[in-house]
C-alpha cells in the first residue's frame, strides 16, 4: 500500500476512535428512538393544551345564581330521555322573565320571595318577546285563523312558547326534574321545608311502571296507601286556580305539610315542578303552538285543539298530574 493510503487509513481510524466513546456512553441521547404510544399521547395532550392556551377563545363560564340561562338553540332541541331515579326540586330552580327592564320589577319581587324561602340557587330564563321573537311568528303562521280563537293571542302563545323552551332545556340538559316559576309568583310560609317533605316521598314518573297503573282505579289518596308503588309524576302544580280569585289569594293554611292529590287544580302554571318525562310530554303536545300552557293539563273545550293523550281523570292516567293541598304558591295581582 502506498504511504498516502496508510495515512488516510490512520486518520480514519483515529476519527472513529474519537467518536466511539460518544456513541457508546451517550448512545441513548444520540440515537433516533421511536417514542412509545403513551409518550405520543402525552405530547398530543401537551400540544393541544398549548394550542388552546395561545389560540383558542376562552370558554364561557357557567352562569352564576341569579343570572339568565341560555335557551336551547332551535336546531339543537332533542328529546332523548334518561331514566329518572330521584327528583330534588331545588336542584334546578328556573324563573321565567323578560331579560330587559320590562322584567326587572318581577325579577326583583321574585328574588325577595326566594330569599324568604331560603332558595339560594336559581336561574332566570328569557321569556319570549312577543313583538320580536321570530320562532313565535313562524309557528303562528302555520295555523291560519288560530288567533281568531284565542284572547290576547300573541301574549298567550308567547307565554306558552316560554314554558315550552324551559321544558326543552330540561330535556336537553338531562335534568330529572326542575321547579319552574313565572316572575309574578308568591310563595307560602315555610315553602322550602314543606315542599322538601313532599318531594322526599315521591319520584318522577317511570313509563315502564306507569303502564301498570294505567287502568287501575285510584282515588286521590292512593299515593298514601300505595306509596311503595306510586307511579310518580309528570307535573306537580304548586298553586290553585279552580275558583274565582283563587290564583291571587294566599292559601288559608300556610303551615301544614301538603299532600299530593291526583288531578288538576285549574289553569295556572305560575309555580310547578316538571319531571323530565313531563317536560317531553308538554313540549311535544304544544308543537307547533296551539294552546296556552295550562290547557295542556286539561280537556280543552275545542275538540280540534284538545290533546287526546292528556287525561287528568285518576282512572285514566295517560299523564300523571298532581297538585299540592294546601297550595304552596299563588300569583301577585
Amino acid at each position: 500500500m502506498k504511504p498516502i493510503g496508510y495515512f488516510v487509513l490512520y486518520v480514519s481510524a483515529g476519527f472513529v476512535g474519537f467518536l466511539l466513546p460518544e456513541l457508546t456512553e451517550k448512545g441513548t441521547a444520540k440515537r433516533c428512538v421511536l417514542p412509545s404510544l403513551s409518550e405520543l399521547t402525552s405530547r398530543r395532550e401537551e400540544n393541544a393544551t398549548a394550542s388552546e392556551t395561545t389560540t383558542a377563545a376562552p370558554k364561557a363560564s357557567a352562569p352564576r345564581s341569579g343570572e339568565f340561562l341560555e335557551r336551547v338553540p332551535e336546531e339543537e332541541v332533542r328529546l332523548q330521555l334518561p331514566h329518572p331515579f330521584a327528583c330534588d326540586p331545588f336542584e334546578h330552580v328556573i324563573a321565567i322573565s323578560l331579560e330587559d327592564d320590562r322584567g326587572k320589577p318581577g325579577r326583583e319581587a321574585l328574588v325577595a320571595e326566594f330569599e324568604k324561602a331560603g332558595i339560594q340557587n336559581y336561574y332566570f330564563f328569557p321569556a319570549v318577546d312577543t313583538e320580536q321573537d321570530e320562532q313565535l311568528k313562524r309557528e303562528l303562521k302555520l295555523q291560519d285563523g288560530l288567533c281568531d280563537q284565542i284572547a290576547r293571542c300573541h301574549s298567550t302563545l308567547g307565554r306558552a312558547l316560554s314554558h315550552r323552551r324551559v321544558h326543552e332545556k330540561i330535556v336537553y340538559e338531562g335534568w330529572t326534574c326542575a321547579m319552574i316559576f313565572e316572575d309574578h309568583a308568591k310563595l307560602a310560609k315555610n315553602f322550602s321545608a314543606r315542599l322538601a317533605e313532599v318531594a322526599s316521598n315521591h319520584r318522577p314518573r317511570d313509563p315502564t311502571t306507569l303502564t301498570i297503573f294505567a287502568h287501575i282505579p285510584c282515588q286521590e289518596t292512593c299515593w298514601t296507601t300505595r306509596r311503595d308503588s306510586f307511579p310518580g309524576f309528570d307535573v306537580i302544580q304548586l298553586g290553585r286556580c279552580e275558583r274565582p280569585n283563587s290564583r291571587t289569594t294566599p292559601p288559608a293554611d300556610q303551615s301544614s305539610v301538603p299532600i299530593l292529590s291526583s288531578g288538576w287544580p285549574g289553569k295556572c302554571l305560575h309555580a310547578y315542578v316538571a319531571s323530565i318525562h313531563g317536560a317531553v310530554l308538554l313540549s311535544q303536545a304544544n308543537r307547533p303552538l296551539t294552546v296556552p300552557p295550562e290547557a295542556l293539563l286539561s280537556h280543552h273545550p275545542d275538540p280540534k285543539r284538545a290533546r287526546p293523550h292528556v287525561d287528568r281523570a285518576p282512572t285514566h292516567q295517560s299523564a300523571s298530574y298532581w297538585y299540592t293541598e294546601p297550595a304552596l304558591a299563588w300569583q301577585s295581582v
